[in-house]
């Protein structure tokens, strides 16, 4: 991220400011209306690493877990390796 866009997401989105993935989950959560489904395929990271509880509590208490799938690694063809894994989830939109 630049300088610019780095300072807006540290302040928009304090819970999710590590990555654009994370941003980009509370930016749906945020646009996605009540008792409707949101879905995505992203990192895993969000659901282990500390600088993401915030988040992780954030939809604990929010939303409603409907599915989720680890996909681990080598879930795509075309990302090789053990450093890229990923979950599949669908959310209820909760409040």
């Amino acid at each position: 991220m630049n300088k610019e866009l780095s300072d807006f997401v540290k302040k928009r989105y304090p819970d999710s400011k590590s990555d654009l993935f994370a941003v980009f989950m509370e930016r749906t959560l945020e646009l996605t209306k009540p008792h409707v489904f949101m879905s995505m395929i992203n990192q895993h990271s969000w659901m282990f690493l500390s600088s993401y509880e915030k988040l992780r509590v954030k939809i604990i208490e929010n939303e409603r877990i409907d599915t989720m799938v680890h996909l681990g690694p080598r879930a795509f063809e075309e990302i090789g390796g053990e450093v890229v894994q990923s979950v599949a989830f669908v959310l209820e939109k909760g409040k």
